[in-house]
């Protein structure tokens, strides 16, 4: 929230923040900016996210398999549907504003 108030109050000029967080957090707090503010279509950045389990827990083998599972199960049929209503409220909020 605090950068979002210095690229408002004109002290900065941009900053990195997730597209979704960001848009959310503006729809929100600054509705009057909304319609102003915009996004680069370049990532800054992707990270990878690793789950790790110690060799020393029991059963550490199936569990890693069962996470793999619903990960693969939620990218499948999950994700793809929260990214596209994210951006489906984004463009919502951004034309309704006009």
């Amino acid at each position: 929230m605090e950068n979002l108030h210095k690229l408002f109050e004109g002290k900065i000029d941009l900053f990195p923040i997730n597209q979704c967080v960001g848009f959310f957090l503006i729809r929100n707090h600054f509705r009057q900016q909304l319609r102003d503010t915009g996004n680069s279509p370049h990532p800054l950045s992707v990270k990878e996210h690793y789950f790790l389990v110690s060799k020393e827990v029991s059963g550490a083998q199936e569990l890693i398999n069962s996470f793999n599972t619903g990960l693969r199960l939620y990218k499948e049929k999950d994700a793809s549907r929260r990214v596209t209503r994210c951006f489906k409220k984004i463009n919502r909020a951004v034309s309704n504003e006009g």
